[in-house]
């Protein structure tokens, strides 16, 4: 009986080379990070309320941290996580021998508590950007707005009536675009707002007219410098334009 004849195949004949050149092409991966992506350098950018050693503890592994090649996929495919006011960390290599870990941190632009002493972080928007038991210095804090613990989500919200939010989302915007110097908000019980500035005090009264009544304490507050006492502008409008300064004796 005559013999089939084989079909020639290109990968039949060339496999055992296509398998031999995968090996060496992986091989030659590992002993280049081995020995030329031996990192001796460790930096951590963009980071002001996380520490580095925060941020690297959550985004190394500590076995193979001195393997850059390692270091970056790793982060590639199990980026860290619920690492306390960031938001995002990206790993890079910078040259052979150094690992940079650039830090996204949450926006945080003030803070209030909650009925369980938490300190619950938000943005401009009052969203919430994060909830901790630690106090970040240099945040406006914001007081009296009364807010239950159980009903804190972040990136959700600040679970406070609306129109306390609304006016928060007012005082933020003029502090940051006419510069107002704010070194705490308070929400008293009657809905009137008061705002503290060094040794200013300054009582804005309800909502009514708020961004008018913030326009001009963006004018008037320069001119209060190295002086204490309380300013009102509670009862300023269009058709009350008086405004009093109640002066105090600084002490000290």
């Amino acid at each position: 009986m005559r013999r089939e004849k084989r079909r020639y195949s290109p990968f039949r004949y060339y496999r055992l080379n296509i398998i031999l050149g995968i090996l060496i092409f992986f091989l030659g991966i590992a002993v280049f990070s081995v020995f030329v992506c031996r990192v001796d350098k460790f930096t951590v950018e963009g980071n002001n309320v996380a520490s580095e050693q925060e941020v690297m503890n959550a985004s190394l592994v500590e076995k193979y941290k001195n393997n850059g090649l390692f270091d970056v996929l790793y982060a590639k495919f199990y980026p860290a996580r619920d690492i306390e006011f960031v938001s995002k960390v990206r790993v890079h290599m910078r040259g052979f021998h150094e690992v940079v870990l650039s830090v996204k941190e949450k926006n945080l632009v003030f803070y209030t508590r909650d009925d369980k002493d938490h300190f619950i972080y938000c943005d401009k928007n009052a969203n919430v950007t994060q909830v901790s038991t630690r106090l970040v210095s240099g945040i406006t804090p914001i007081l009296g707005l009364e807010v239950k613990s159980e009903k804190v989500k972040e990136g959700q919200i600040l679970p406070v009536a609306g129109n306390r939010i609304n006016a928060l989302k007012v005082l933020l915007k003029n502090k940051k675009s006419r510069k107002i110097a704010m070194d705490s908000i308070v929400f008293t019980e009657e809905g009137n707002i008061l705002v503290t500035s060094g040794d200013i005090k300054v009582k804005l009264g309800n909502r009514s007219g708020l961004e008018e009544k913030l326009r001009r304490l963006a004018y008037i507050l320069p001119m209060l410098k190295g002086k204490k006492g309380t300013l009102h502008l509670e009862d300023f409008s269009e058709n009350n334009t008086d405004i009093v300064f109640d002066s105090k004796k600084k002490t000290g």
